[in-house]
């Protein structure tokens, strides 16, 4: 395992790229964005290999992705990249505060990972708190590590994520170290922004997202349910009656969470939170029950399989409510 020194000196050096002359040597080539964002340095053997404009729904563009990878032979194993994604969108300071307290994963939408297959190797931020380095380990070396690094700029932030074999960092790092200190923004961060309100819009969207996959594996369901091809008629009442009113529960439930994010109803400074939480909890576990029960009392394969797959997205959005619950709001 690394130690926490080489992440600190990342970040120190980070805190101040923005009025330094790129770094790493003669080799490699700089690397500009191409709405001119940011530029980086790409030791030798690195290349761009994909750029993209995400989401393409709602609005034109809320920032760029690229992907950088190291040419490496077929032995070698998995190909170390590194995916630079530009995001438009105000970031506070305090979120990078935030994630380095959490050691625990404890808030998973702002890592990105399952608490349950990574934990962190190391957390370092710079003096000026708009640098976060960090390293995710998997439980199962199985699965990819991860070397980030989240950077605070004028346009919003700019997320910089290594992903390699497990257990390869110490062999790129000195290669990863040129890409990561030698990130120049186009405009500093300006002003700063509240925590609270961000995070309530995070969770907000998350617990959408999962709502809205809920809401297309429900009518997947029901678009061949109908014919009542395969079930017996116990399973068909199951399918049509009980199965799309617990789904209609959790995603109402959802959206009566998010709403209440963002519009304060969930507040600490509220006395009607603890309550509020407890009951939107109870509904949810209810639903997720519900649907566990019904996929007991199914045999058909193709029933069984959409009722666990709606039940898996019920645990998510249980799993989000946990977590929002334990927001500083």
């Amino acid at each position: 395992m690394l130690k926490a020194l080489p992440l600190l000196i990342i970040s120190l050096a980070l805190a101040s790229c923005a009025s330094l002359p790129l770094i790493g040597g003669d080799s490699g080539e700089v690397f500009h964005s191409e709405d001119a964002s940011f530029t980086l340095r790409l030791p030798s053997g690195w290349s761009k290999t994909n750029q993209a404009v995400w989401p393409l729904a709602n609005r034109e563009s809320a920032g760029r992705v690229y992907t950088l990878a190291k040419e490496t032979s077929a032995k070698a194993g998995r190909n170390p990249e590194v995916v630079v994604r530009e995001v438009l969108e105000p970031t506070p300071k305090g979120l990078l505060d935030f994630m380095a307290k959490d050691a625990n994963l404890e808030f998973s939408v702002l890592w990105g990972v399952d608490p349950d297959k990574y934990r962190v190797g190391e957390i370092s931020k710079d003096v000026k708190g708009t640098v976060l380095v960090y390293r995710l380990i998997p439980k199962d070396q199985r699965d990819p590590e991860y070397y980030g690094m989240l950077m605070l700029t004028g346009f919003g932030r700019l997320e910089v994520l290594a992903v390699l074999k497990a257990g390869d960092l110490p062999k790129y790092m000195e290669e990863l170290k040129t890409i990561l200190t030698s990130v120049q923004p186009a405009s500093a961060y300006g002003q700063d922004l509240a925590l609270e309100g961000y995070l309530a819009k995070v969770y907000q969207k998350a617990l959408a997202d999962t709502a809205s996959a809920l809401d297309g594996q429900r009518r997947e369901a029901m678009s061949w349910i109908d014919t009542g091809q395969g079930l017996t008629q116990a399973e068909g009442n199951f399918m049509t009656r009980a199965y799309p009113k617990a789904v209609d529960k959790a995603l109402s439930t959802a959206q009566v969470i998010g709403q209440g994010l963002v519009q304060g109803e969930f507040s600490s400074r509220s006395g009607e939170a603890g309550p509020k939480w407890q009951r939107r909890m109870e509904d949810l576990d209810e639903v997720q029950v519900a649907l566990e029960t019904i996929g007991l009392n199914l045999r058909e394969q193709r029933a069984k399989a959409a009722v666990d797959k709606s039940a898996g997205l019920v645990k998510r959005l249980v799993a989000l409510t946990r977590e929002a619950r334990k927001l500083p709001l």
